[in-house]
């Protein structure tokens, strides 16, 4: 391969790696947002 390919595939796969990284980070955010809800919900149920 020559080199002036490599580079904008490499920029390439590495903007794929942070869309993947932010994806994955958002769906965790979400997941731990359905956990503390869920949470809460048991609480107050408790409650009364």
């Amino acid at each position: 391969m020559k080199p002036q390919l490599i580079t904008p595939l490499v920029k390439t796969l590495a903007t794929d790696a942070n869309l993947i990284c932010q994806l994955a980070d958002g769906f965790t955010r979400l997941h731990a947002l359905e956990k503390l809800q869920f949470l809460v919900l048991i609480n107050n149920t408790n409650e009364r």
